[in-house]
Order: structure tokens, then C-alpha cells, then sequence
């Protein structure tokens, strides 16, 4: 591996804390999977759990917070930019932050199908549901990944 990439982590991939373990950022890379370590913050309870895809968080200004992310779609932006999948359940408690990694590339299994009809389409956070995907309707929606059938099988990239 080339020099410059961490290695070594505090923290497992599905590990959730209410304490930062690792550096806010960071990417993992296992297999044929990356991972990001991200901090969750919602206004409002609203629990995740492993398979579902979380947005990140908005912020004050146009653009999106590279480290934060929420599963609820209300405190993301209008048009809200994927930040990944859940790989274990994440409490989601208001105003409370928790830490830990969420797969933004590479095969995944959603807990919930992006459409019934989404075989080979691509797809980006809802917009009107917490924790669940939607077929593209244009080219401006940043893309989640691309669905692999029309259940829950999808090929993740969302943005760094």
C-alpha cells in the first residue's frame, strides 16, 4: 500500500460512539469497499439502522458539511446529497452527536429498495423520505450509487 494512507483505526466499521474515536474524514478502504468516519447530529429523533443511507447534514451556507451527516432528510439540503450507508444501528437521538463509518462506495445491500423499478438505474438520497434512495429525475441530483436490481442490490459512489 502506498505510503500516506492510514492503516490502523480505533474504531470497528460498525462501531457507534457518542465520543470521536477516529479523525472526522477519514477513509477506509477494505476490499472492494471505502468507508467514510463520519459524526451524525439530527434535530429530531430519528434512528437508523444498518442498510439504511444517511444525507449529509446542510449548513448555513450553499453546499453541504464534508464530515456530518443525518437520517433525517429535514436537516439535509433541499436537494440532499447522499453521504452513505449505515452499517450498524445508529440511535439517532436529537441533538446528540454519534461517530462512527458509513460505506460510500462499493457493493451494498439497502435495507429498503430504491423503486421496484430501478434495475440498472441511478439513484440519490430521497428527498420526502428519511433513509431511503430514489431513481435520478435529472442530471443535477448528485448520484448515490447505481441500483443492481430492482430489490435492494446497489453499486455505491456517493461524494466525498
Amino acid at each position: 500500500m502506498p505510503s500516506g494512507i492510514k492503516q490502523v483505526f480505533a474504531s470497528k466499521l460498525t462501531d457507534v460512539d457518542t465520543v470521536k474515536r477516529d479523525i472526522l474524514g477519514d477513509i477506509r478502504h477494505e476490499g472492494n469497499k471505502w468507508y467514510k468516519y463520519v459524526e451524525m447530529f439530527n434535530t429530531e429523533t430519528i434512528a437508523g439502522n444498518a442498510g439504511d443511507l444517511v444525507s449529509y447534514l446542510a449548513t448555513p451556507a450553499a453546499g453541504y458539511d464534508l464530515n456530518r451527516v443525518t437520517t433525517d432528510v429535514s436537516d439535509a439540503d433541499p436537494v440532499p446529497v447522499c453521504a452513505g450507508m449505515l452499517l450498524a444501528a445508529w440511535t439517532g437521538t436529537l441533538a446528540t452527536s454519534y461517530y462512527g463509518w458509513v460505506q460510500i462506495k462499493g457493493r451494498a445491500t439497502l435495507s429498503n429498495a430504491v423503486a421496484a423499478t430501478a434495475a440498472g438505474k441511478r439513484f440519490a438520497a430521497d428527498p420526502a423520505n428519511d433513509l431511503k434512495g430514489t431513481v435520478l429525475a435529472d442530471d443535477f441530483t448528485a448520484i448515490a450509487g447505481v441500483s443492481l436490481n430492482a430489490t435492494t442490490a446497489v453499486l455505491l459512489d456517493c461524494p466525498l
